[in-house]
């Protein structure tokens, strides 16, 4: 999607929504330098026996074993490559043209999700781990792989924002997960987000 498309009509429907997905954004190409590096991290966790501050491990992972990454944590602090991407043009035009012009990096990760033995991500709203003063918040997704329905894309329920802000603790501890049945009847209406390799998410 080009600048060009970006219109009144997009930021009301983000709006309304709570979402929005650019497909293709990026080309193969541009993302193959960010997919290598992280092929070559999740290679580095091979021998580890625990999560440190680069790899958090599944706990299927075993050190004489094959690489079982749950996530990189904070990439785009801890390698330049990463860093250098976040301040692209064409992504930073985006979140501009949805949030203003005076915007503020908060953090990164990259989930890898993996088939067979990732671990799932229960019902959640951002807002319980990042509260702020105002609503100007974004969260951005590179897709490095294609999306597809078949092979976890994030779940999305439009409108939602605009909701409650649900509990996310179990007997007084904080969990980062809703009770499935307290949105059992929004979780009927959940969207997933999918299009090509180097498309961009937001919500």
């Amino acid at each position: 999607m080009t600048i060009m498309q970006l219109d009144d009509a997009l930021r009301a429907r983000y709006v309304r929504d709570g979402y929005l997905v650019f497909p293709s954004l990026f080309s193969a190409t541009e993302i193959a330098p960010l997919c290598r590096e992280t092929e070559r991290l999740i290679e580095a966790a091979r021998g580890k026996s625990e999560s440190d501050d680069v790899h958090d491990l599944e706990d299927s992972h075993e050190p004489d074993g094959e690489p079982r990454v749950r996530r990189i944590k904070d990439p785009v602090q801890q390698f330049d490559l990463y860093r250098a991407f976040s301040r692209n043009d064409k992504l930073l035009s985006v979140v501009r043209f949805l949030i203003g012009d005076n915007v503020r990096f908060h953090n990164s990760k990259i989930n890898i999700k993996a088939a067979g033995f990732g671990a799932a991500v229960e019902w959640h709203q951002d807002w319980a781990f990042y509260p702020h003063t105002n609503d100007a918040v974004l969260a951005v997704g590179i897709a490095l792989q294609d999306l597809t329905e078949s092979n976890g894309p994030l779940l999305v329920v439009p409108g939602s924002h605009r909701d409650q802000v649900y509990d996310h603790h179990t007997d007084g501890v904080f969990t980062g997960a809703i009770k499935a049945s307290s949105v059992a009847k929004e979780s009927k209406r959940a969207v997933p987000l999918t299009g090509p390799a180097g498309s961009i998410t937001i919500h």
